[in-house]
């Protein structure tokens, strides 16, 4: 049985395309059995986080960590920051930069990439893994005359598109074997497809073979007695496959043997988006690193037997609370014991044979109260055991008492900013992986934008105008005619009966020409945007948290360099002026801390160009009085 579901090299599995579909079958199968304890681990963590399973006597510390680390990693959706790479004059590159931006701000605002990415960092804190996919959307429309003359009637044309993040279930996802990200072949994206569904994407003949076998669970249970609505709800698993090695994108089934199934619109298996990567989503998001493979771990298994330990401390609290009740025994020849217990305030009762109780001891001593001190110190002990073990679990998860919002009134401030401290750096790590991870959600984005969308539905998006490269070459034309004609009136003098040349352009409209041939076309914008490598090597796609901490040392940095430097010139200065300090001293040590604080090619050539010799104050001379004194 092992050789005959073994292959030991793709010229196996190429034809018949039966073998090649059951390869790909046992690829998810050997998939399958990978992520199977961590399937299984994840469904149980999220039956613990809901409260659905585990709900009577626990302590539910999972929730609570989970609730306190989503707002410290996640509180705010990224702004896209688009800029030139090398900071330089380019205007090329900056309006490259300001319609990537723009496009990119819209597209993260308009189709909610905020819900993706809070549901890819619960995902991440609960199973332990994070995952959006980018989607490319053209709606196409017919022209017709009225609408579009420039088109032939009836032509297809793009009318709207849209490049957003879809959220991916994290047990809907299979990826090949792999130890790093970079070696990973293929991945898979399971999908429920109704029969109508499966004849629109793949054709009536391959829709129809296709088996319904998945159902939606929770609406057959509730119709149990109706297997024709049963009916309605089946659904067939079939798994996208993008198969990164031979650059191709197809879905297998496992009632359709017949071979791989391709889409109506792709019968060749060509991938709807051409990414530098292949792939449509970047590195999954997981809090927890892991150097042995790419199975992830959950963040609630590096604690799990001490949330389980406070679970059966609580458990034990709460059943000693329920046996610490006020209970008692008595003599059941005094009756009136019973409507004691159900007296109201002030309220007397007769009493029958007083005298005989008096004789026996008193009341006292026909009541018997059931002892609760000793529950009443297990229970101390209990609850001192409980806030050990939540501390144990809190400094596991770096966790601080400042993160939950505890604080002692009594602690100093040194104290409090230590905790402080400590528990930043316990979630920088985190906190960097999910900037990581929506960074480079956004720089996907980035890429279906540019190589994606057309000029015309960017200069819609972005509402930035350029011209094209047609609507240049005519204004560069008609200004050469303009310099022509003026050439000419200048030289020849006018005839009589000549016509008069036509008025002369306002400077206003002579000027506004001048900076259109100045700007970048069209044409050359997007043929920055369509290339990879034009587009990295001219803009940077960042987002506002991942530089926030650089841009503010860069900032504070540059204001120290710039402070020194005004107050090193003002102290030299006199000397510089009285010929003690040359001027090229001045400049070259001036020159050595700018490029030691890394301040650019442009403020160095600044320096050099702009620092001069000053000039010695001009002494007036007294004037000579002599002639007058003659």
């Amino acid at each position: 049985m092992a050789e005959e579901s073994a292959f030991e090299s793709k010229a196996e599995v190429a034809k018949p395309p039966e073998k090649e579909a059951r390869r790909w079958l046992l690829e998810l199968t050997l998939a399958e059995k990978r992520d199977k304890e961590y399937i299984k681990q994840g469904r149980d963590i999220l039956e613990r986080y809901r409260g659905t399973k585990y709900r009577q006597r626990t302590f539910n510390i999972l929730w609570s960590n989970t609730e306190v680390l989503r707002p410290s990693l996640y509180n705010s959706p990224p702004k896209p920051d688009v800029r030139r790479r090398f900071r330089q004059a380019d205007m090329l590159g900056k309006a490259v930069s300001e319609i990537c931006e723009r496009g990119l701000t819209y597209c993260v605002d308009a189709y909610d990439m905020d819900a993706c990415l809070k549901n890819d960092v619960l995902d991440a804190l609960l199973p332990g893994r994070g995952i959006s996919r980018v989607r490319y959307i053209a709606s196409i429309k017919k022209s017709d005359k009225d609408s579009d003359a420039q088109l032939p009637e009836g032509r297809e044309k793009v009318d709207y598109e849209q490049a957003f993040c879809e959220h991916v279930q994290w047990d809907d996802y299979r990826q090949g074997p792999g130890k790093t990200w970079g070696e990973i072949l293929w991945i898979g994206f399971r999908h429920k497809l109704r029969r109508d569904d499966l004849i629109e994407r793949f054709g009536e003949e391959i829709g129809k073979a296709i088996t319904l076998n998945a159902t939606e669970e929770s609406s057959i249970e509730e119709n149990q007695n109706n297997a024709d609505l049963g009916e309605v709800f089946k659904r067939a698993d079939v798994w996208e496959i993008w198969d990164k090695e031979e650059k191709r994108v197809f879905f297998v089934n496992d009632s359709y043997k017949e071979g791989l199934i391709f889409p109506k619109d792709s019968p060749d298996g060509k991938p709807p988006l051409a990414l530098r990567n292949f792939y449509p989503i970047p590195r999954p998001l997981e809090m927890v690193e892991n150097t042995g493979d790419l199975i992830p771990i959950p963040l609630y298994s590096l604690y799990e037997e001490q949330a389980k330990e406070l679970n059966r401390i609580s458990q034990r609290i709460n059943r000693l609370i329920n046996a610490a009740r006020v209970r008692g025994l008595y003599d059941a020849t005094l009756t009136e014991f019973a409507e004691l217990m159900k007296a109201d305030d002030n309220d007397l009762l007769p009493v029958q044979n007083a005298r005989a109780w008096m004789n026996n001891g008193g009341i006292e001593k026909a009541l018997w109260w059931m002892p609760v001190e000793q529950i009443a110190k297990v229970l101390a002990g209990l609850y001192i055991a409980r806030e050990q073990c939540k501390a144990v679990i809190y400094e596991l998860t770096g966790i601080s008492d400042l993160s939950r919002g505890m604080t002692n009134p009594n602690e100093t401030l040194g104290a409090q900013q230590l905790k402080a401290d400590f528990g930043n750096q316990r979630t920088q790590r985190m906190k960097r992986e999910v900037q990581r991870y929506a960074r480079d959600l956004i720089r996907l984005l980035a890429e279906v934008i540019g190589e994606q969308f057309s000029y015309e539905t960017l200069e819609q998006m972005t509402g930035m105008k350029f011209p094209t490269a047609e609507q240049k070459q005519m204004l560069q034309m008609r200004m050469q005619g303009m310099q022509q004609q003026m050439q000419s009136m200048g030289q020849q003098p006018m005839m009589q009966g000549q016509q008069s040349p036509e008025p002369p352009m306002p400077p206003e409209q002579i000027q506004a020409m001048q900076n259109a041939l100045k700007m970048p076309s069209w044409d050359e914008i997007m043929a920055v945007l369509r290339s990879d490598i034009q587009r990295e090597y001219r803009v940077d796609v960042e987002t506002n948290s991942t530089i926030a901490d650089t841009l503010a040392n860069d900032m504070q940095g540059l204001q120290e360099v710039l402070t020194g430097l005004v107050r090193f010139w003002e102290g030299v200065g006199p000397a510089v002026t009285s010929g003690a300090l040359s001027m090229d001293a001045v400049k070259n040590i001036s020159l050595t801390v700018v490029r030691r604080a890394r301040m650019g090619s442009e403020v160095e050539d600044a320096l050099e160009a702009g620092m001069q010799q000053p000039k010695p104050p001009q002494t007036q001379e007294a004037p000579d009085h002599s002639l007058e004194i003659a």
